[in-house]
């Protein structure tokens, strides 16, 4: 696995897990020129943040992604979702992510969803 460039932790919520940061370094440690994305929905901002932060500190390196999911703008992803203020939440985690450098982020709109 020392070869491998691409990987996505998708197991649920992934933020969720208390041990991510200990999975991303495990990962790491068999595959260290891997780059890791991690999917979200969003929903846990702080949480988020803290714990992206601690993957990039235990890998020391610029290979960790978040990809925030967005149903579309405002209401519409709240009405998907089924959560009012899901969509201020993704923002906000994207604007905390934004703060730590260097990260990659993405984010995706559903077709139809604008």
């Amino acid at each position: 696995m020392k070869d491998l460039r691409f990987i996505q932790l998708i197991i649920g919520e992934a933020f969720l897990s208390d041990d991510l940061s200990e999975i991303a370094e495990a990962v790491h440690s068999v595959a260290p020129k891997c780059m890791m994305w991690i999917p979200t929905n969003g929903l846990l901002p702080e949480k988020i943040h803290l714990t992206t932060k601690e993957i990039m500190r235990r890998i020391n390196k610029p290979l960790v992604g978040v990809t925030i999911s967005l149903d579309g703008e405002g209401d519409i992803h709240d009405k998907q979702r089924g959560i009012d203020g899901s969509y201020k939440k993704a923002m906000q985690t994207l604007q905390l992510l934004s703060e730590l450098s260097p990260i990659s982020t993405r984010y995706t709109f559903q077709p139809g969803s604008l």
